[in-house]
C-alpha cells in the first residue's frame, strides 16, 4: 500500500469568535477526495492544548485524526476526534469528548455515488451519553467549471441518543429514532493558492417510536438539526498553508438549555 499523502495540522484550532455549549450534533465529515483522486492512503492529524492559571483556570487537550483510503471506485474514510477539558479549581471534574464516524463511497458514476455510514458520540459538555448513528443515501456532485464543484447529498439514519443519567437498553425501541440528512457542498478555487467551501446540513426527524424516553421528540418538522460551516483555504507555498472557518450549529431540541453554536477557528497546515 502506497502514501501518496499526509497532512500534519501543527497548529490546531484558535478559536476567535464566542461558543455556547449546545448540544448541537451535527459534524462536518465529508471527504475532499474525489472519483478523480489518486489511489492510496491520505490523512490529516491535529493536537492542540492550553492552559490557563489566575482569573480564569483552564486546562484542555484536543486530538484529531482523519484517514482516506482510496482504490478505484472504493473510497473509505474514517474521523477520529477527542478532547480532556479541566475548567475552575485542579480538583474540578473533567469534560471529556469522544467522536468516531466511517464513511464507504462507491463512485458509480462521475456525478453519481453511494453513500454508508456509522458513528459514535460521547460528549459530557452537552450532557450526551451516547449518540449512534447508521445511514446511507445517494451523493450527486458535478463539476460546474473547471474551479467550481457542487455536491448534493440525501441519507436516512437510525439515531440512537442517549442523555447522561438515563440506562442505555439496547431493545428499546423508544431509544432510537429515524432522521433525514441532508447536505450541499460547494466549492471554488481561485488557481492554486486561494479557495471557499461552503458546507450546508439539514437533518429533521421522520420518524420516533412513541413516547422517546430519552428526550422530547415532538412533531416531524419539529425536531431538526442545522449546521452551516463557511470556510477560507489559504496557501502560502505547496507544502504551508491556513485555513479559516466558521460554524453555526442548530439544534432544536437540545439536552443543555442552549440550542445554538457559534464558532470561528483558525488552523496552520503543513501539507507532504
Amino acid at each position: 500500500m502506497k502514501i501518496r499523502g499526509c497532512v500534519c495540522v501543527l497548529a490546531a484550532m484558535v478559536v476567535l469568535g464566542s461558543a455556547v455549549s449546545a448540544q448541537a450534533q451535527i459534524v462536518n465529515v465529508l471527504s475532499k477526495v474525489s472519483r478523480q483522486s489518486e489511489d492510496g492512503v491520505s490523512g490529516e492529524l491535529s493536537v492542540s492544548s492550553a492552559y490557563k492559571k489566575g482569573n480564569i483556570n483552564l486546562r484542555q487537550f484536543k486530538a484529531g485524526a482523519l484517514a482516506h483510503y482510496k482504490a478505484g471506485d472504493h473510497l473509505v474514510s474514517w474521523i477520529g476526534k477527542g478532547r480532556h477539558l479541566k475548567k475552575g479549581t485542579d480538583d474540578s471534574d473533567p469534560i471529556n469528548r469522544t467522536f468516531q464516524h466511517i464513511r464507504y463511497r462507491y463512485f458509480s458514476s462521475a456525478w453519481l455515488s453511494a453513500e454508508g455510514f456509522m458513528q459514535y458520540e460521547y460528549d459530557e459538555g452537552r450532557n450526551l451519553q451516547l449518540r449512534t448513528l447508521l445511514g446511507g443515501g445517494p451523493r450527486f456532485s458535478a463539476e460546474v467549471t473547471e474551479d467550481l464543484s457542487v455536491a448534493l447529498g440525501m441519507a436516512l439514519m437510525i439515531e440512537r441518543e442517549i442523555k447522561e443519567g438515563k440506562d442505555i437498553e439496547l431493545g428499546d425501541a423508544r431509544q432510537y429514532a429515524l432522521r433525514s440528512s441532508n447536505y450541499v457542498e460547494v466549492f471554488y478555487k481561485w488557481g492554486e493558492t486561494l479557495g471557499v467551501q461552503l458546507t450546508a446540513f439539514y437533518q429533521p426527524l421522520v420518524y420516533a417510536h412513541g413516547d422517546n424516553a430519552t428526550k422530547k421528540v415532538g412533531t416531524v418538522g419539529d425536531d431538526r438539526r442545522i449546521l452551516l460551516q463557511p470556510a477560507l483555504q489559504m496557501k502560502a507555498n505547496s507544502y504551508l498553508g491556513m485555513k479559516l472557518a466558521y460554524r453555526y450549529a442548530f439544534n432544536s431540541r437540545p439536552f443543555t438549555n442552549e440550542d445554538t453554536d457559534h464558532a470561528v477557528t483558525s488552523s496552520l497546515t503543513l501539507s507532504f
